[in-house]
């Protein structure tokens, strides 16, 4: 549901009753279809002119039938299209999560996958009046400086995009 309104729903979320809470409640499925995407790499396979599932499967060593479904509900999410038997990208796939792409987002997307393991301790932190970790104790110096760059990296992608609409209000 969530990307798309009926024609009596509105954006306000106290008239939209269960489905709203329901979208909030599910939200994770969205984004964990997302993260497997861009770790499979299917937008950046399938450019630029789409792939047929067979293919696709096999250049991904996965199993028709469940990579089929995953397809579907990358459809159904907006990220990708299909026409007959080819599936190719949305025009947001193919400026944003196409690796090598001038706006690639895929480094800042997947950063968001990393934080997901600290927000569960978001209870307990409440209970001890802290707030969420983002280092672990037992992360030794080269995993610190991976994610450091991972960061750095994550964050260019971010910044590039936001200059970019910043930008036309200066000039």
């Amino acid at each position: 549901m969530i990307g798309k309104s009926l024609p009596f729903q509105t954006n306000d979320p106290q008239l939209n009753g269960p489905q709203y809470l329901e979208d909030l409640a599910t939200g994770y499925w969205y984004s964990e279809a997302l993260f497997t995407a861009l770790e499979l790499n299917i937008f950046t396979l399938l450019e630029p002119e789409g792939k047929r599932l067979k293919e696709l499967a096999e250049s991904l060593n996965l199993e028709s039938s469940g990579l089929q479904r995953f397809l579907q509900a990358l459809c159904a999410l907006g990220l990708l299209d299909q026409y007959g038997e080819v599936y190719f990208n949305t025009r947001v796939s193919q400026e944003f999560l196409v690796k090598g792409k001038e706006n690639y987002q895929g480094e800042s997307i997947l950063w968001r996958k990393r934080l997901f393991p600290n927000w569960r301790s978001l209870r307990r932190c409440l209970k001890m009046g802290g707030r969420v970790r983002y280092t672990r104790k037992d992360e030794g110096q080269e995993k610190v400086v991976r994610r450091i760059r991972q960061y750095g990296r994550a964050m260019d992608c971010v910044a590039e995009n936001k200059v970019k609409e910043f930008l036309p209000f200066f000039c």
